[in-house]
């Protein structure tokens, strides 16, 4: 027969706020139920009655209460515009305990949201690029987010677990009443449009800790606003690509200025690589690819903080430490430092350990072509020996 469900789905506040004549508009309502007879259940309609509403909560309990995600899912996720609550689950381990007891969690969530949201599992190899705009990894797998739509534009939100460790991410799982108490709690807050949409991002090492003035900080998407937007005090940031050519060289040279500038209060120096992490569109980087870009960011909140480009032309990795300096001294409005001591010594400082580490990586190089020409040798001889070439017409 046809059942309630054991936990009513949920019910986003109405527009109006809960007056006096609540009740009394509660009982002026019209029942209106969807009965999925496949599935053995009925879901009551119990939000504001309007034609929106109503096509959305028609459109969502289309679908089965949890879906497969693949090709033909897929079409009809973009062709409804529904929003999706999305589990992968670990493909590697699929049997494992965790992915028991996440399947069990999204089967509680999928109740309680019916109407509103549509659930659906992944698999973390296959479908592991869907991951990357949620700043989620494949393998952290089950992990949990929320996407607007199936549309590639649409806004995407990732869950953060908060669990630093294997060993903590499985107790996550293991707490099933906690863990669905914060999924339902992530969910709610998307209906409500109070959730901040993720964007990709690389990972710190679990231990990782900025050192403190005279080091750089290594940041990523994920902890930039905390690293760069939120902190007391002024900032000179590189975003730069991870594969620009002597990526050593140059993460020397911010280095040095780190170390130039390392008594200097209320000034940091931070770094955060493009190609696996969003970048803002104030920065203004057309190209990630781009081999460095530096900026000066200004303390105060963050909302008010505007990054001003070093507009310098790069040139050769020893020149710029300087260029950088001269950069700072001036954003910072004559500041009570000395500029040409420390110029003098960064300078010094430059010509002693760039050009070390240019002929170190000069002979990285060499090494590799060598290499490579090893192996595209040894690829024709063995190619000449199996009669290959025997047949090939003369010009």
């Amino acid at each position: 027969g046809i059942e309630h469900d054991a936990q009513p789905p949920a019910r986003l506040p109405r527009s109006g706020g809960g007056g006096p004549d609540s009740d009394a508009d509660e009982q002026g309502r019209p029942l209106v139920l969807l009965f999925k007879p496949k599935e053995s259940r009925h879901v009551e309609f119990r939000e504001e009655l309007t034609l929106e509403r109503l096509t959305h909560f028609s459109k969502v309990l289309s679908l089965p209460l949890i879906s497969t995600y693949d090709f033909e899912t897929r079409q009809k996720f973009q062709d409804l515009k529904v929003p999706m609550g999305m589990m992968w689950l670990d493909a590697e381990h699929p049997d494992s305990v965790e992915n028991r007891k996440a399947d069990a969690i999204l089967h509680r969530l999928a109740i309680r949201f019916s109407g509103h949201l549509v659930f659906v599992r992944l698999n973390s190899t296959r479908d592991a690029f869907l991951m990357r705009p949620m700043a989620l990894n494949p393998q952290r797998a089950p992990v949990f987010g929320i996407a607007a739509s199936e549309e590639p534009e649409a806004a995407r939100f990732g869950f953060d677990e908060g669990a630093s460790s294997d060993g903590l991410r499985r107790g996550f799982w293991d707490d099933a009443d906690e863990a669905f108490a914060r999924l339902e709690s992530f969910c709610a807050s998307f209906l409500e449009g109070t959730l901040e949409a993720s964007h990709e991002s690389a990972e710190l090492p679990p231990m990782y800790r900025w050192l403190g003035p005279g080091f750089v900080d290594e940041v990523v998407w994920k902890s930039f606003r905390e690293s760069v937007y939120r902190p007391d005090h002024d900032v000179l940031l590189e975003l730069y690509s991870p594969f620009r050519p002597q990526h050593r060289t140059f993460r020397t040279v911010l280095d040095l200025v780190a170390e130039a500038v390392r008594d200097v209060p209320g000034l940091k120096v931070a770094r955060m690589g493009t190609t696996d992490n969003y970048v803002l569109p104030e920065f203004g980087l057309s190209d990630k690819e781009k081999s460095s870009s530096f900026y000066f960011i200004r303390a105060g909140l963050e909302r008010h903080r505007k990054p001003r480009r070093f507009g310098g032309r790069g040139g050769k990795a020893e020149a710029l430490p300087e260029k950088l300096l001269r950069f700072v001294h001036e954003e910072l409005q004559d500041p009570p430092w000395d500029l040409n001591e420390r110029i003098m010594w960064v300078n010094g400082e430059a010509a002693k350990r760039i050009q070390r580490l240019r002929a170190l990586e000069k002979d990285y190089e060499k090494k590799m072509q060598d290499e490579w020409m090893q192996k595209e040798l040894e690829e024709f001889e063995r190619y000449k020996r199996l009669g290959k070439f025997e047949n090939l017409p003369m010009s």
